[in-house]
């Protein structure tokens, strides 16, 4: 059972994130020709500093991806690779909660807790 439940984890896990980083790797690609295509000629100006906007929220980039401007579609196809790798640890800990091994579990946890806070929660 142990075995069975582990090998069918293992595959799930691949295939999710095969499935996040095709995906990510789609719209970053896309976003990334968009700006070529938008940006990509203009000069740039050295002498005068222009200040980045501040960080995003990951709501806000989600939000954000829906007006399809290539910045939002770059930083979106980021976002995914971070949520697949989100949903990976939350599945490990699914399983060590099905195989009763607590130390592990807790451990899992912390770590999603911390990624959770880091992704959603900060200002």
């Amino acid at each position: 059972m142990d075995r069975f439940i582990k090998e069918r984890l293992m595959l799930l896990m691949g295939t999710i994130f095969m499935i996040a980083l095709m995906l990510s790797l789609v719209v970053t690609v896309i976003g990334g020709v968009y700006f070529l295509i938008d940006q990509g000629m203009e000069s740039m100006h050295y002498e005068t500093f222009v200040k980045e906007p501040p960080e995003k929220s990951s709501l806000k980039i989600w939000q954000d991806a829906l007006s399809f401007s290539p910045l939002n579609l770059i930083m979106l196809g980021i976002l995914i690779l971070i949520l697949a790798q989100l949903l990976r640890i939350a599945l490990v800990a699914w399983y060590y909660l099905r195989m009763q091994d607590f130390k592990f579990l807790l451990l899992s946890l912390f770590l999603l807790a911390i990624l959770a806070y880091s992704l959603f929660w900060k200002n």
